[in-house]
């Protein structure tokens, strides 16, 4: 089948596309996680340690920014390749599982998906994992079809490395081990030593993360810090659950979500006929499954559901197309619903209308980093303080990309938590310093911060645009005076102050 006309408007639309978001990508700031993950990359910082991230992001962050600087477009511009990428190997990949016309017609509901369209401008967790999950399917139907020991190495590889980016990531060989229980054909082939060489790969790859983390001096650290699949540690909640529920439908747009559903019903009645189909149900539906549960108990990683909607896309996308060739109708219905998914996409893209249509988008939060950098740099130069330090890891890492010469903002510490941000351990080189402190959700200054100044004040006159919506107050904290203990696990516990919204950096 002639599939030339379907790879020049995807190259077109995918490059096109490709230009667009080099541009978006530097018109709006980094977000708090962005920022975050740009700081773990860069000088004495980064880790094989951290465990509420892995260290492939941040190296990726760290490349992008040797070719445009420590700038918006210096985070991003890696995720626009990885976008447009991922766009082309969608199509490949899809036009070797069904047929060019699926491809094509996949190719186009990924760029009609606000989901997409939105999360992927983001550098960050979210959008490696969708990059290596569309390079997974690849190498999985590969392996599968050919039965070669070179896929399933390669196939191994892009599994380790995802788990790199995201721990939940792991699900995803585990579903092509379901896959080859559940597909009795496949059974008996387990009896052939290539088809383990994938999960030895996995583990191969992923060994210096499980080593690092067995490490003594982190024995402390597990039990604040468990692995994302190991247990839930919230009660129930159905708001939680419905909240994370009717986001994701209006990320997905409302017309994907149902087609995905029907994609999935469809693909289930005719599993044990059609392998193909068994394969990606069984990539993506035990994570979605497991997230879902999650949300219920406030577990749910918003970052993993991208990449584990994926094979729903390629399910989605084959229904559309198959349906389409049989009745016009249907071809009519379908683009009517893209155009619907497309134009809230654009409009999620747009300022004066993201508010409105771009919920969850992340792209333009009311609050802006920068503008509470400015504020903070003149009560400095106003007070004489010569040292930033926020509540979160987050803020910090924000308030250090945007402050004058990248300026490093600290993170207040608290008990039994170590951050890579924080300067307690190497408390007395601070003293009589003078700092400003900046405080979220209106709260008043920690005890375990101020005990340690002569004299604190609140900034009663600050001016920062937007910060309304999530409380900023600045403090001036006079003269540190190194009263706090020691080292971190000498803070007693009853003094920390309880700060929900902190991601502390172990090291």
């Amino acid at each position: 089948m002639k599939t030339t006309g379907y790879r020049k408007r995807t190259t077109l639309i995918l490059f096109f596309l490709l230009l667009v978001r080099f541009w978006i990508g530097q018109t709006f700031e980094v977000s708090g996680r962005e920022a975050y993950l740009w700081l773990l990359g860069h000088g004495p910082n980064l880790d094989w340690g951290y465990l509420n991230t892995g260290v492939l992001v941040p190296w990726l962050i760290r490349l992008g920014t040797l070719f445009f600087g420590n700038t918006e477009l210096g985070v991003r511009w890696l995720a626009a390749v990885i976008y447009s990428c991922s766009g082309f190997v969608i199509f490949w990949c899809a036009r070797r599982w069904f047929n060019p016309a699926s491809a094509f017609w996949t190719m186009i509901i990924f760029v009609c998906t606000p989901l997409y369209t939105w999360q992927l401008l983001l550098m960050n967790e979210a959008t490696a994992s969708f990059g290596l999950m569309a390079l997974a399917l690849l190498a999985y139907r590969e392996a599968v079809n050919s039965d070669k020991w070179l896929w399933y190495i390669a196939a191994g590889a892009i599994s380790g490395l995802a788990i790199h980016v995201l721990w939940f990531n792991m699900i995803w060989p585990l579903g092509l081990l379901l896959y080859y229980f559940i597909e009795p054909r496949r059974r008996q082939l387990l009896r052939h030593w290539q088809h383990w060489v994938m999960p030895v790969t996995v583990l191969i790859v992923s060994i210096p993360i499980f080593l690092w983390y067995q490490r003594p001096e982190m024995e402390g650290l597990k039990k604040l810090h468990p692995l994302p699949i190991s247990g839930i540690s919230h009660g129930f909640s159905l708001l939680a659950g419905l909240e994370f529920t009717l986001t994701q439908i209006w990320l997905l747009s409302p017309a994907f979500f149902l087609g995905m559903l029907l994609a999935f019903y469809y693909a289930g009645s005719i599993t044990f006929r059609h392998h193909r189909y068994a394969l990606l149900l069984c990539i993506c539906l035990p994570g979605l499954l497991i997230q879902y549960i999650s949300s219920f108990f406030h577990a749910a990683n918003a970052d993993a559901m991208p990449a584990l909607y994926l094979p729903a896309l390629f399910l989605s996308g084959n229904l559309w197309a198959s349906f389409a060739q049989r009745e016009t109708r249907w071809k009519w219905i379908g683009v009517g619903l893209l155009t619907l998914a497309g134009l809230q996409s654009l409009g999620g893209l747009i300022p004066a209308t993201s508010h409105y249509v771009g919920f969850g988008s992340g792209l333009y939060p009311p609050y802006s980093y920068r503008n509470l950098a400015d504020e903070m740099t003149r009560r400095m130069q106003e007070k004489g303080a010569t040292v930033a330090v926020a509540e979160d890891a987050e803020t910090a890492s924000a308030l250090t990309f945007y402050l004058p010469r990248q300026q490093l903002a600290y993170v207040v510490a608290r008990h039994g938590v170590r951050s890579q941000f924080d300067f307690w351990p190497n408390y007395d080189d601070f003293n009589g310093y003078n700092f400003i402190l900046v405080t979220g959700g209106n709260r008043p200054a920690p005890a375990i911060f101020t005990k340690g100044f002569f004299k604190v004040d609140p900034i009663s006159d600050a001016q920062i645009p937007g910060s309304e919506s999530v409380g900023w107050q600045l403090y001036y904290c006079e003269n540190f005076q190194g009263g706090v203990g020691g080292t971190l696990k000498d803070i007693p516990a009853e003094a920390v102050h309880d700060l929900e919204s902190s991601t502390p950096l172990p090291k």
